[in-house]
């Protein structure tokens, strides 16, 4: 059986650059009398010549190892639907029946090589030449052909210094980000439902206590014994004592990293006389997490207080806006003008005339608005 390789064109702005020269090979496996796979390699392409491809980057949910030797790779892939053992002829369960092998040539450093991404979701193992060690993805074929991505965070991906970002919403003031093999959840409320088919938290941040942000028992249904949760101390009074153990009570103005991912808590509340009560000074955070060398701020319930139009260096934010417990498009227009995030997502936003608070951010300040369905 022969998969034909298909390498994707390299954005003009990949941090990397590298020149694939592979070879085409058609490789397949047998089963030996003594029950042992065998890999033979067939020919070199058609044509017998070298071919010159642009290099993608190498994504790490395509759960597969790259090993560094001398700069050469051999990219090992099955098909993206695994296989059962009644499903290939002779072959045992957990084997690989179809690879791709190509020679990399790269003035990258392997830890470089290894920051990268190949854009191919049929990508399960790599197989390095000079150590010979073949790396599988097993548990595929263990859990009965159930792929691990199956449970892959879908969503914005946003290059960082370090890996990427994944920005998935989930609904109103619930979001998930991934970077790297960390998850982070943010306010996650709702049954267990809206977060089915997404992968369990390493970190959730809890904003404040409102019923929108704050559910206790969506964190029953989220929560793992390893997953460690960070909130203001009127949220930290109200868990229950198993997750008060997992929980860094921050208050603002203060930083801790947790879980290696540098943390600063930001001031978040009501200006408005009129809605003072809904979100006092002092009560509730709002966040920055450092991920890969991005910036990335959550407001959480706030209007445009100074300590939002101070932020600096901010990549990307997650800005509040709706009435009468925020703000107001205009506000939330003014406040992301001055502090210019690279790219804002309006969330919290709930009757709001998005198109609206495009139109006030405008293009002169250089800020990305990027619009996405938060009530599906």
């Amino acid at each position: 059986m022969a998969t034909q390789s298909r390498l994707a064109e390299a954005h003009e702005d990949d941090p990397v650059k590298v020149r694939m020269v592979f070879q085409e090979s058609r490789a397949f496996a047998h089963r030996d009398p003594g029950g042992a796979v065998q890999r033979e390699s067939v020919g070199a392409g058609a044509d017998g010549r070298k071919r010159d491809r642009p290099q993608t980057v190498l994504n790490r949910q395509s759960q597969a190892v790259a090993v560094a030797a001398r700069q050469e790779f051999i990219l090992a892939a099955v098909t993206a639907v695994p296989y059962r053992a009644d499903r290939v002829n002779d072959v045992p369960r957990g084997q690989a029946v179809t690879l791709l092998d190509f020679r990399v040539e790269s003035t990258a450093s392997p830890a470089m090589m290894r920051s990268m991404r190949i854009e191919r979701s049929r990508l399960a193992f790599l197989l390095a030449r000079g150590l010979g060690l073949l790396c599988a993805v097993g548990g595929w074929f263990a859990a009965g052909g159930v792929s691990a991505a199956e449970n892959a965070l879908t969503g914005d991906h946003i290059p960082a210094r370090e890996g990427e970002l994944i920005v998935h919403p989930i609904n109103h003031a619930t979001l998930a980000l991934g970077w790297k093999d960390k998850v982070i959840y943010v306010d996650p409320v709702g049954g267990a439902k809206r977060f089915a088919g997404l992968p369990k938290p390493d970190l959730i941040l809890i904003t404040h206590i409102h019923a929108d942000h704050w559910d206790k028992a969506a964190l029953k249904e989220v929560v793992t014994d390893k997953t460690a949760l960070v909130a203001p101390p009127a949220v930290a009074d109200q868990l229950p004592p198993n997750l008060r153990r997992q929980t860094t009570v921050l208050t603002n103005g203060q930083a801790r990293a947790v879980m290696g991912i540098p943390i600063e808590v930001v001031a978040a509340g009501n200006l408005t006389p009129e809605r003072l009560a809904y979100h006092p000074k002092g009560r509730d955070n709002g966040y920055v997490v450092d991920l890969g060398g991005l910036r990335v701020y959550v407001s959480g319930d706030t209007e445009d207080i100074p300590e939002m139009r101070a932020l600096k260096n901010i990549d990307v934010a997650f800005v509040c806006m709706n009435l009468p417990y925020t703000m107001d498009a205009g506000q939330a227009a003014r406040a992301v003008r001055e502090f210019r995030p690279r790219i804002v997502y309006p969330y919290h936003c709930r009757g709001t005339d998005l198109d609206q608070f495009k139109r006030l951010v405008g293009d002169d300040a250089k800020v990305e608005v990027r619009i996405r369905n938060w009530y599906p």
